[in-house]
């Protein structure tokens, strides 16, 4: 990736949909880096207190 995500990022996939948070980001001994992120509804994602500037799109 070229903008590591980091927790609490807010994310949409390039391919469109919902809004996710990032709330766990690990990575394998093999060097795989696995995301946990749980859908956000848009309408609460300014009160969310969560860094909003940070938003890099997955691949």
């Amino acid at each position: 990736m070229a903008d590591a995500l980091k927790v609490g990022d807010l994310v949409r996939l390039v391919f469109g949909g919902r809004v996710v948070a990032i709330h766990s980001v690990d990575t394998t001994p093999g060097g795989t880096v696995m995301i946990g992120c749980g859908f956000v509804d848009q309408a609460s994602v300014s009160k969310l207190p969560l860094p909003l500037g940070r938003r890099p799109t997955i691949h």
